[in-house]
């Protein structure tokens, strides 16, 4: 459920009363998406996990030890197209995010993003089955998205 502020004269003036706002002034590759209204925040401590339905909107907190997250094909979870959620690395070791099948992961088919420790990313779904992987500019360097199988970290 992203809000689309490009249609908004006055995007700044947003209110977050209840739950975290996130700003982002968009990239290239994501024009339009510039925030996230996170209303929830919830713990999952799960070394295995698939989103579901019930994930969009909130702030998860990845606390297992070096996990692994899948992000389904909408065969399985019939996510609506803007859905969105943050995910908040703070277990150990590297965590990895997949998609599964045909899907794609920030333009990588089956795409895998590996995310160490202490890392942020929002989630959105920009089609079915077309996830982005938006990572705040400071820490870009350090979580990679590649095709499946191909990281060496």
């Amino acid at each position: 459920m992203a809000y689309d502020f490009s249609t908004d004269a006055t995007p700044r003036q947003q209110k977050a009363t209840d739950g975290f706002l996130v700003m982002d002034e968009g990239s290239p590759d994501v024009p339009g998406l510039v925030t996230s209204f996170i209303q929830k925040s919830r713990t999952e401590p799960a070394t295995t996990y698939t989103f579901a339905l019930t994930d969009s909107g909130f702030l998860i907190f990845a606390s297992g030890a070096s996990p692994a997250f899948t992000l389904p094909l909408g065969a399985a979870v019939a996510f609506e197209t803007g859905t969105e959620f943050i995910l908040r690395h703070t277990g150990t070791g590297r965590m990895l995010v997949n998609i599964t099948g045909a899907g794609t992961l920030n333009g990588k088919t089956a795409g895998v993003l590996a995310m160490p420790p202490n890392q942020d990313v929002l989630f959105w779904e920009s089609a079915p089955d077309v996830w982005e992987a938006i990572l705040p500019p400071e820490k870009y360097a350090i979580a990679i998205v590649m095709a499946a199988g191909a990281f060496n970290l």
